[in-house]
């Protein structure tokens, strides 16, 4: 309940206070000394009404009202700050309205205020402006207010559902225009196995060409190999004609026994002319083997160098081939010895 208003400058009053009595307060006077004004500015206060500032006394450049409630005190005051001040908080840029705070401690609305010239209470408002207040004072204007959001949001929703069906129609005509798709998914499908496909083959591939490369060094050995068995038939040869050498060798150095004898025969006494003629031709005869000696050794001497290069290379080539098969004859998969 309302205790006391203090006015400064506004309209008629310079400085004004008004002790309110806790059932009846009678404001009397002559006309134009302000008991209006008193109203205007309780009104002001609690409704933040009227707007502008040609309520400001003239002469002065801010008024202020000060209303105590209670045990706390609301003011209002106007001029270069517009504001309210509640307990010692002040409130500012509030509007057309009044701080939610101050609203709650004035708890007075346009309803509490009848004005001189105004009409009997509710005598003159037709049926929708008494349903109107009745609905202010027991709240049911929120009821109009759910109402009217509701249907606005209904028309909002009805709105939302129309463009979505409409989407929802373009984006069914766009799906028929793309029954292609599915047949470009069995392609693409089709073109992924290839491509496995593809890669499995290129693996092939890789393998076969590993296989040819070996398969060529295997031919490239294998005519190593037959050079060494046509080296090997020659070896058989170079020994046949050692062997016959041998021989022949044997038999000059019996041969050269006899001359060793004949020497020791000649040198003892003197030779019968016919053992010197036998020994001149057994001279001749081992000197024309000798000869052949010197021709069957030579050709045997190039052959045994040559044997033993043959075999070097063969155990070379053997190595090789050991390690190129991995011990395993390629042609008919027996286990290769060493040479």
């Amino acid at each position: 309940m309302i205790q006391k208003i203090q006015i400064k400058n506004y309209q008629t009053h310079s400085k004004f206070q008004l002790n309110l009595d806790p059932h009846i307060t009678t404001i009397v006077g002559p006309s134009d000394v302000g008991k209006s004004a008193v109203i205007r500015a309780l009104r002001w206060v609690c409704l933040n009404r009227p707007l502008g500032n040609h309520f400001i006394k003239d002469g002065t450049e801010s008024c202020a009202v000060r209303v105590l409630v209670g045990d706390k005190e609301v003011v209002r005051k106007k001029g270069k700050h517009n504001t309210y001040t509640l307990e010692g908080i002040k409130y500012k840029a509030f509007g057309n309205s009044v701080p939610s705070p101050v609203e709650n401690v004035l708890n007075i609305g346009d309803i509490n205020f009848q004005g001189q010239h105004d009409s009997s209470f509710w005598f003159a408002l037709s049926a929708g402006d008494v349903a109107r207040q009745l609905n202010k004072i027991i709240d049911l204007d929120i009821i109009d207010k759910s109402m009217g959001f509701i249907a606005s949001e209904l028309r909002r929703n009805k709105t939302l559902v129309e463009v979505t069906e409409n989407k929802t129609k373009q984006t069914k005509d766009k799906l028929d225009t793309l029954d292609f798709v599915e047949e470009l998914t069995d392609d693409f499908d089709g073109i992924c196995a290839l491509e496995e496909k593809l890669d499995l083959i290129t693996k092939e591939i890789s393998g076969l060409k590993s296989v040819v490369d070996k398969t060529k060094q295997l031919e490239e050995d294998k005519e190593s190999s037959e050079e060494l068995v046509k080296n090997f038939w020659t070896i058989e040869e170079l020994a046949i004609i050692s062997v016959e050498t041998s021989n022949k060798y044997s038999k000059l150095s019996n041969t050269t026994e006899e001359l060793k004898e004949l020497e020791e025969v000649v040198s003892s006494k003197s030779p019968d002319i016919e053992q010197l003629e036998k020994a001149c031709v057994a001279a001749l005869d081992t000197e024309e083997i000798v000869e052949d000696l010197r021709k069957t050794v030579s050709p045997i001497a190039h052959h045994m160098n040559q044997i033993h290069m043959h075999k070097a290379k063969a155990k070379e080539l053997s190595d090789k081939l050991l390690t190129i098969t991995k011990g395993i004859c390629p042609i008919c998969g027996n286990e290769l010895k060493e040479i």
